[in-house]
């Protein structure tokens, strides 16, 4: 009788334990940050007229990461290129770090839509994110996700692509 009691108790242990595991191994609703294969994340503002692209995504094997910079006379004079930072043969942890931090975000849960109706003037944003055959777009004005890493993403981003002062 004391056998079954310390097996049924060894038991229920291994399960508690499982699914503790179960829910905090794993996250995101079966995204893993190692399956992003595709990043963009835009931001304008429409009274400076700047705007920048982050990017950082996977094709053929070959990771690429840019930035791309504008700002209104850019956009309006053909002869004035915007500035665009891109390098490629990224290192794989760049990617999947940029993944873990949208999986820890729960990128799968954002709105589709984010708007301060009471905000006149501001940043206007749109995310794309791919993860396998999964993907996730999101967009909004002057309001974002609660806890989006789009500042440290975009600084991963930055990190790899613009040039370092000496």
């Amino acid at each position: 009788m004391k056998k079954a009691i310390l097996y049924t108790t060894i038991a229920v242990v291994l399960v508690a334990m499982l699914g503790a595991c179960m829910s905090f191994c794993f996250s995101g609703d079966g995204l893993k940050g190692e399956d992003l294969t595709f990043y963009q994340y835009h931001v304008g503002n429409g009274y400076s007229g700047q705007r920048y692209d982050y990017s950082i995504y996977e094709k053929d094997g070959v990771i690429t990461a840019s930035i791309k910079e504008c700002n209104f006379r850019m956009m309006i004079d053909d002869t004035i290129p915007c500035k665009e930072h891109v390098v490629s043969d990224v290192p794989r942890e760049k990617l999947v770090a940029v993944g873990k931090l949208l999986v820890d975000a729960n990128v799968q849960k954002w709105e589709r839509d984010y708007y301060a109706t009471d905000v006149f003037d501001g940043d206007n944003w749109s995310v794309s994110v791919r993860f396998g055959d999964k993907r996730f777009d999101s967009h909004g004005y002057m309001k974002w996700p609660e806890n989006a890493p789009f500042h440290e993403i975009n600084r991963i981003i930055g990190e790899l692509c613009m040039p370092k002062e000496e």
